[in-house]
């Protein structure tokens, strides 16, 4: 009987160690996940806010003191670029002799920008640039926040009540970013 109960002591003690091993490797493990996890947003926001700051330094003037419109053809990646000048030769400022042309223009378009950029929405200049605004020329305001991972949003304030709202998506470009997407609209 004395074998039988130190057998069974022994297992439940053998037991009990092996459980309690393992949950302190478990926590132990979840410790570094946590650990890595921290580190990853970390990270994140450092490029969040480097992101933002980027976008902030384009919109500053020679003289460092006042707000001015960017060069977009410098901040812009040059597929985006390249997807805009395109929308406007064939939506904005179309030259086509034969609806055939057009149509097979748009065709065209889709088919190059379709599964890289959304087509559904509709294409303004970059920023909603217009009214005579050409890069270098101040503005009235500049307000930038930053809407997720590399996603921000920007509101710009032409003067004479003109306004527009920017989502804008970055990608990094060696230590500094370029904008590979953007949808900007006029504020009422």
């Amino acid at each position: 009987m004395k074998i039988n109960i130190l057998t069974t002591t022994g297992l439940f003690v053998s037991i009990l160690v092996f459980t309690l091993s393992t949950s302190c490797n478990q926590s132990s493990g979840d410790k570094e996940v946590n650990n890595v996890d921290s580190l990853n947003k970390s990270m994140d926001g450092q490029q969040i806010s480097q992101g933002e700051e980027w976008l902030k330094s384009i919109f500053q003037c020679d003289n460092g003191n006042d707000y001015c419109f960017p060069d977009e053809q410098k901040i812009t990646t040059t597929r985006y670029y390249e997807f805009f000048t395109e929308s406007l030769d064939i939506y904005e400022y179309p030259d086509f002799e034969t609806d055939t042309e057009r149509i097979a223009a748009e065709n065209a378009f889709k088919m190059r920008w379709g599964k890289i950029y959304p087509l559904d929405v509709p294409i303004l200049s970059p920023f909603g640039r217009g009214n005579g605004i050409e890069s270098g020329q101040k503005l009235e305001n500049v307000t930038i926040a930053a809407q997720s991972d590399m996603k921000y949003s920007v509101i710009i304030d032409y003067g004479d009540g003109i306004q527009t709202t920017s989502e804008v998506t970055l990608i990094a470009n060696g230590s500094s970013f370029l904008v590979d997407f953007m949808i900007s609209e006029f504020i009422d």
